[in-house]
């Protein structure tokens, strides 16, 4: 039910954006007065914000009032209003959040997602285990959560005392110019995202939306190393495109793509060796989507490795082709939703496949979504074919047949288990990385570096005194 809320109201979250996000990381590197784009980024994300809530509240009127239904379940509209706090918090703590990604802050930037997740955790095991079934307070855990990461942006955003200055129609039109193209791109893109989940529930049950969620959630870790990287790579390349550096722009993305789908290939592998087992360790009940679970990631390193080419367009000045990918993207996924989910719409018999009928029309359109998307960077750019793909995907292959030659003898039934077997894996598929020369003593470098607890350490305790310049 909390999924469907979250879904129903995503249909138009869209409205707390319009694509300024991107627009105000574009302009903040860029020469100008920083203090009118803050000024003029935090009024339109205001406005934005209240657009959102006037057409939730107008939605279920029409729907009430105008249109005369009802729900399927009478606490839907408390549940959704009470969602909609949820993005209201969302959408304003953005305006930090992109600022910091401007800056190259990730530390700052992540503090809210950190704080937002951990309070969501806690305050769901409190819930679940001494106010069982209580959907309101479920979804006050979610208010409270994203309200606490809002609290906690603000905090950092003063103590750097970043100019914010009056705002002004040039800049607002300047953000606009930037914005429009991924306005639409950004609506059809949302929809789609929130779509699945929607019709889940309408044409199936709430445990079809729940099986789905959860393999969703658990491939979210993958796809956050997408946002995560875009946040790095999107600011480095506009900087380098700003300066003519076409020849910088190609490493970046070269390392970008490389670096990315070497670190998650592994983890899509035993995803898709283990999806049964991963799921028994979550509960039994979550079984039925062990398939689900197989599609939903390789869909997440697809979106990762199409996230990087993203970030390279945006950083160009390309935004053009990305909203018209986008919107293919979203327009195949809902045609496909529609296709494959429902058994039938209006006495026309469809594939009537449900939760996996949703993650396959998620997995194709991202596939043709990336195809066109490397394809035309390759052509402005000229850059070359990345080999080093097709010798990961042979590395991955081996570590593969290796677990599943384990699991013949000892199935990783307890997490005891199946903890070292994945370990095992990742052992394996840098093993053979190494004998097909693909990793090097420079990438262990590279990656202890990046991952070394002190110099973390460091870099985290500095940023957070505000050291880092």
């Amino acid at each position: 039910m909390i999924h469907f809320a979250l879904g129903l109201v995503g249909l138009v979250s869209f409205m707390g954006n319009f694509g300024f996000s991107f627009a105000h990381i574009k302009r903040m590197n860029e020469e100008g007065d920083k203090g009118e784009c803050m000024g003029t980024f935090m009024s339109a994300k205001i406005l934005f914000t209240g657009i959102l809530v006037v057409a939730t509240v107008g939605l279920f009127f029409v729907w009430e009032n105008i249109l005369g239904y009802s729900y399927t379940d009478p606490d839907t509209p408390k549940v959704v209003y009470i969602i909609l706090g949820y993005y209201v918090f969302w959408n304003l703590n953005n305006i930090f959040y992109h600022t910091f990604t401007a800056q190259l802050k990730t530390a700052l930037q992540e503090t809210s997602i950190i704080v937002t997740n951990i309070v969501q955790f806690v305050g769901i095991v409190i819930v679940a285990l001494f106010i069982p079934r209580n959907l309101f307070w479920f979804a006050g855990v979610y208010v409270m959560s994203t309200a606490s990461g809002l609290c906690f942006s603000i905090y950092f955003f003063l103590r750097e005392r970043i100019p914010v200055g009056r705002p002004t129609t040039a800049m607002f039109k300047r953000y606009a110019v930037y914005a429009l193209p991924l306005m639409f791109s950004s609506m059809i893109g949302v929809v789609a995202i929130y779509t699945d989940k929607v019709m889940l529930q309408l044409f199936w049950y709430a445990t079809e939306v729940a099986d789905y969620a959860m393999a969703q959630r658990i491939t979210l870790v993958i796809i956050g190393l997408s946002s995560a990287m875009g946040t790095i790579i999107f600011p480095a390349i506009a900087s380098a495109a700003e300066k003519g550096e076409g020849g910088e722009v190609q490493v970046i993305t070269y390392r970008a793509e490389r670096y990315i789908s070497m670190i998650v290939m592994p983890m899509v592998m035993f995803l898709v060796v283990f999806p049964r087992d991963v799921l028994h360790i979550l509960g039994d009940q979550y079984l039925p989507a062990a398939d689900v679970l197989r599609i939903m990631s390789l869909y997440a390193f697809f979106a990762v490795i199409y996230g990087v080419y993203v970030s390279q367009l945006k950083g160009l000045g390309r935004p053009g082709f990305i909203a018209k990918v986008s919107i293919l993207i979203a327009l195949l996924n809902i045609g496909l939703n529609l296709l494959f989910i429902p058994s039938a719409i209006y006495g026309r018999q469809l594939m009537g496949m449900g939760a996996m009928g949703a993650a396959i029309a998620l997995l194709t359109s991202k596939v043709v979504g990336y195809s066109l998307i490397q394809s035309y960077s390759r052509s402005i750019t000229q850059a070359r074919f990345n080999h080093s793909l097709p010798l990961q995907i042979v590395a991955v292959a081996v570590a593969a047949l290796v677990l599943l030659g384990a699991n013949a003898v000892l199935p990783p039934t307890r997490i005891f288990i199946i903890v070292p077997y994945f370990f095992i894996g990742v052992a394996v598929y840098a093993a053979v990385l190494y004998l097909l020369k693909e990793f090097t003593r420079k990438d262990l470098d590279f990656f202890l570096s990046a991952l070394h607890p002190g110099d973390m350490k460091d870099y985290i305790k500095d940023e957070m005194k505000g050291n880092n310049n």
